[in-house]
């Protein structure tokens, strides 16, 4: 089994405290963000109230349902896009 098919079998079960981010430190995500992404040439994005992001059906797999925030790798679709 490669990488790839171990990481795209992988089944994980999370639970998260219903609690969010303190402000102070949401604003430092995000200006982290925003350096990494120019640095980069990268589009990371953080999604506050994460768990109303996805459709029903991918939070039940995920477990991304209850997380309060969470911080996604965007791509457009490419031969390469999971690298």
């Amino acid at each position: 089994m490669t990488e790839k098919e171990a990481i795209l079998q992988r089944h994980s079960v999370r639970t998260y405290l219903d609690k969010k981010i303190e402000e102070e430190k949401v604003n430092q995500i995000k200006e982290k963000i925003k350096e990494i992404n120019a640095e980069g040439n990268l589009n990371f994005q953080f999604l506050e109230d994460a768990g109303k992001a996805y459709s029903m059906t991918f939070n039940k797999l995920s477990g991304l349902g209850t997380a309060p925030s969470v911080i996604a790798c965007v791509g457009k679709v490419a031969d390469d896009l999971d690298e």
